[in-house]
């Protein structure tokens, strides 16, 4: 018999109250489009992986539950009829869709704490088809919307995870992979290429471990993880056109890492990476457009900048990166490169024409 085995917050408490550890120094808040989820059970780190009540995250998310307590599993059933089992005490997975089923390895295998089943939060949130993005700083786990929201029937974006965690090294990316577009092998060169650029990182970020290791031991150093974490997001499709980015963390020692931004905008029929030119019309003089709308941005926050950022910018490059979200040309600024490290990654929204998603409208 399928038994209910966990139960969300009594609703008669705070409907903002976030989802906490006890020690307020190990508070973990988790947000689901802009509102705080509740929970009994606080959420916890294992392994460098964030594990919640698995009823509290899949119901939120609008997937049911159901706990066979004679084989110990957890059957999670989405909307759209697929299934995710799990078992505890094991990594691993079975994810069925109406395409079939497939077998997927999560970090940290499901486990009963204060009679509730803990599950790893991005894989439910990546499975459910989710976004999932941590801020350290506030110690805050931000869910939203759909990957693939607006995105036509036949064309969906899925994640490919690859992990490995050593005693001196930590490897969690999480990938887009197209499926469903009408020429296969562009599709297949597209999902190519996220993956060699995810394994060039991962090999670019622990080049000098070995190294860095045999210092440490020499010297009688404690040795730090290499960290290389690599998680995506869309922010639009339709049209034939996809956009979306990937960001890169690595962490190398030092006081703290560094994120990378790599953003791609495709158009869908050809496999195209469509540039800022595309979205204006022949004659424009976009640079000067872009910039000026840029330039008029920084004065707003003038500080967060470096000085000569203000005096001496010079516009634009010729493959500058950039998204599309929410009817706007995002164009972004690597780490450091105009401003400090406190400033992050900055975004300049530039709106397109009439509000059109068609390049060169």
């Amino acid at each position: 018999m399928l038994v209910a085995a966990f139960i969300l917050m009594n609703a008669s408490g705070p409907a903002t109250a976030a989802a906490t550890s006890k020690d307020a120094g190990d508070i973990i808040k988790i947000k689901l489009n802009d509102k705080y989820l509740v929970t009994d059970t606080a959420p916890i780190i294992e392994n460098g992986v964030t594990l919640v009540p698995v009823r509290m995250i899949s119901e939120a998310l609008g997937a049911a539950v159901n706990w066979n307590d004679q084989n110990r599993s957890i059957t999670i059933k989405t909307k759209d009829d697929g299934e995710i089992l799990l078992s505890i005490g094991s990594p691993e997975a079975t994810v069925s869709s109406k395409a079939g089923s497939r077998a997927e390895r999560m970090g940290t295998a499901p486990f009963l704490k204060d009679g509730r089943t803990m599950v790893p939060l991005r894989f439910i949130a990546d499975q459910l088809g989710m976004n999932v993005n941590w801020d350290n700083s506030s110690r805050t786990i931000s869910i939203t919307g759909s990957k693939t929201e607006n995105m036509p029937d036949s064309v969906k974006v899925s994640s490919k995870v690859i992990e490995n965690q050593t005693e001196v090294s930590v490897v969690k990316m999480t990938i887009p992979q197209i499926e469903g577009m009408k020429e296969k092998q562009v599709q297949d060169s597209l999902n190519n290429n996220f993956e060699k650029q995810a394994l060039q990182f991962q090999e670019d970020t622990l080049a000098g471990l070995d190294e860095y290791v045999k210092e440490c031991q020499k010297e009688g150093w404690p040795i730090r993880a290499y960290e290389a974490v690599a998680d995506y997001q869309v922010t639009y499709s339709g049209n034939d056109v996809l956009s979306l980015y990937v960001d890169y963390y690595a962490y190398t020692g030092g006081a703290h890492g560094s994120t990378d931004r790599v953003a791609s905008t495709i158009d869908l029929k050809t496999g195209k990476e469509l540039q800022l030119k595309d979205w204006f019309k022949s004659g424009d003089d976009y640079e000067k457009i872009i910039n000026t709308a840029i330039k008029q941005q920084m004065q707003l926050d003038p500080d967060q900048y470096f000085p000569e950022t203000l005096k001496e910018w010079q516009g634009i490059s010729e493959n500058q990166p950039y998204y599309i979200e929410d009817g706007n040309l995002v164009v972004y600024f690597a780490q450091y490169e105009i401003a400090p490290y406190s400033s992050g990654i900055l975004e300049f929204k530039i709106p397109l024409a009439n509000g059109s998603l068609e390049a060169g409208a």
